[in-house]
């Protein structure tokens, strides 16, 4: 049973809305943190498994979303996708491991000789035991990562400690504690630093900055009527049945309710001026537009819809005239997107797919092809070699980046690695007890 809390939102003052995803009490933790012009919108669940359809109800009416942990994270992968929205998680890292370990000796006052522990990235243990050279004999880690699954957590904690291997349990998965618990097993549930929390806060912020910046970017709709004289049986029909005419009513009510405005161009070609964040709104983050089909019923004649953003009219304009171009040549569907990137999504209504338009792109699939990374992760990576300026980084930069886990990171990195497309190039040891970390460049 999930519960979908809705705070009272503070009138006259734009905010971020963020959704927190997460248990009743991580989220209790979470909205402790106040930060300035930021609404925190509850959402809570009784597992983790419940953190999709929480994603699908409020993905409508949020900026960002923002998950207590990296499970409801990679749980949600697919109706994250789907949202189009930005969204950050709480990490458990060696901070965390380091207060948890103290808690247990100091606060608890348990002498554990051995402790299985839970964790996305086995890495932050291992950084931490070696820091305070403790010896890793009696620790057991299991890492998981999108392969989650509650039953084999719980049962890989509770096969230890009946078999007497280990004294404690330390999990990052508040479920697991509460199943461990009831089978009265010594365990505790990692702990989310307050500064965890604040910093996380912080990049959902920056993001949910970011997409309001790009909601208010231009989009030209171009709108057309396809072969408006085969709905014209005679004169008199014509008289009484104008498609262009009744186009144009429908549109100029479509338009009033996102704050647009539209021309006529031809007698049967129209034009709209709309934000990004009105289209968004409309389309239902770009997968779906009922007018459309609501205007071929009303009309009886076939309409195309092409949307083009850009951060001028005239940009956004030339991308319009693409988006046209794809709808009139679809038979699939009669609406596309183009975006500022160059970026095709479309066939709105039907499944809509995303691919790249600029040459450049021929590279990026060229890449995916060669390696088996997907064309989405092969342009993420480029995107990510611009922002950083240098082309030298370790796969935690890129899992930063990229808001995977490093074990995924270094599994595409040893792909371009395999196809001669990265290099390692040296070292860094970010922990004097700790095992270095590869420094890659990628050469592409």
């Amino acid at each position: 049973m999930m519960t979908l809390l809705h705070p009272n939102v503070e009138k006259g003052k734009m905010m971020i809305r963020i959704a927190v995803i997460g248990s009743e009490q991580l989220i209790k933790h979470v909205l402790k943190t106040k930060k300035d012009d930021v609404e925190l919108v509850p959402c809570i669940y009784k597992t983790p498994e419940d953190a999709p359809a929480l994603v699908k109800e409020v993905k409508n009416n949020t900026h960002v979303l923002f998950f207590a942990g990296p499970i409801p994270y990679f749980l949600s992968q697919q109706e994250i996708q789907k949202s189009g929205l930005p969204s950050v998680y709480i990490p458990s890292d060696e901070y965390s491991i380091i207060l948890s370990l103290y808690h247990i000796r100091y606060i608890l006052q348990e002498e554990t000789k051995s402790i299985s522990i839970d964790i996305s990235d086995q890495d932050y243990v291992y950084n931490v035991f070696d820091e305070l050279d403790i010896s890793k004999d009696s620790l057991f880690v299991k890492e998981y990562e999108g392969n989650y699954n509650l039953g084999s957590l719980v049962a890989f904690h509770y096969n230890l400690w009946k078999q007497g291997k280990v004294d404690f349990v330390l999990t990052s998965v508040e479920a697991v504690y509460v199943k461990l618990n009831e089978l009265g097993v010594k365990s505790m549930h990692i702990i989310k630093p307050q500064k965890n929390i604040s910093d996380a806060l912080d990049r959902a912020i920056d993001q949910g900055k970011i997409r309001n910046s790009k909601k208010a970017q231009i989009v030209v709709g171009l709108v057309t009527i396809e072969d408006p004289a085969c709905s014209f049986h005679n004169a008199e029909n014509e008289l009484h049945h104008n498609p262009s005419m009744k186009a144009y009513q429908i549109l100029k009510e479509f338009v009033k309710k996102i704050n647009a405005s539209v021309l006529q161009l031809e007698e049967n070609q129209f034009i709209l001026y709309a934000t990004r964040g009105a289209i968004e709104k409309i389309t239902n983050g770009y997968s779906e537009l009922p007018i459309a089909a609501e205007m071929e019923k009303r009309l009886e004649v076939s309409i195309s819809f092409g949307f083009g953003f850009g951060l001028t009219t005239k940009e956004a304009q030339e991308n319009a005239n693409i988006a046209l171009y794809h709808s009139r040549n679809s038979v699939q569907g009669k609406a596309y997107v183009v975006t500022d990137k160059k970026v095709v999504i479309g066939p709105l209504d039907s499944q809509p797919q995303q691919y790249a338009l600029r040459s450049m792109d021929e590279d990026i699939l060229s890449i995916s092809k060669k390696t088996g990374i997907s064309v989405s992760n092969v342009s993420k990576i480029v995107e990510f070699l611009n922002f950083r300026n240098f082309d030298h980084f370790s796969a935690n930069d890129l899992s930063d980046y990229l808001h995977l886990s490093k074990r995924s990171a270094e599994r595409m990195l040893k792909k371009l690695l395999d196809h001669h497309l990265a290099q390692i190039v040296g070292e860094e040891q970010p922990y004097q007890k700790g095992r270095p970390r590869s420094i890659y460049k990628v050469n592409f």
